[in-house]
């Protein structure tokens, strides 16, 4: 990995993790897999700035999120009922029984707070995650609500109320 992605000065903004998920590095994605992987599993959170940042052994670095840091990639359904596995190699459980359709028509999972991240942040499917996650169950809109099912756990999509 090259040094210069921590060493200060740091460029505003060279380090982006894009609205798909997508590590770039001005402007240019990192095609290296591995990487990638490992800036999402690094990903942590100042309180004090209100901004997330790298942690990589003893060097750490800001990035800029164009939208969210957190996306669901992974989707499994057991007797424990829905697991969702993030980007950041976290698995998360469904804490309350819905799901948000943002503004922009995208799934979101709202996740529950922790030490790693701000108040109130939300995971954005994936396309994988969210073709998955219609496989499991089915559908249904019931004056106005759309409503998920799968197996006897039943799912509301709401609407977003402003920004993500």
């Amino acid at each position: 990995m090259p040094e210069i992605l921590f060493h200060e000065p740091f460029v505003p903004d060279a380090l982006v993790l894009d609205k798909n998920g997508v590590w770039t590095f001005h402007g240019k994605r990192f095609e290296n897999e591995k990487i990638a992987r490992l800036f999402s599993r690094s990903i942590r959170f100042d309180r004090e700035k209100d901004q997330y940042f790298l942690s990589i052994g003893r060097f750490t670095s800001p990035f800029k999120v164009e939208e969210t840091p957190f996306f669901v990639e992974y989707i499994a359904f057991g007797e424990d009922g829905l697991c969702f596995s993030l980007n950041t190699e976290e698995q998360e459980k469904l804490n309350e029984p819905y799901l948000v359709i943002g503004d922009d028509g995208q799934l979101y999972l709202p996740l529950p707070e922790s030490e790693s991240r701000r108040s109130g942040e939300r995971a954005k499917f994936t396309r994988h995650a969210y073709v998955t996650l219609l496989d499991l169950g089915s559908l249904e809109e019931v004056d106005g609500s759309f409503h998920l099912t799968i197996s006897s756990l039943r799912i509301t999509l709401l609407r977003s109320s402003g920004a993500l």
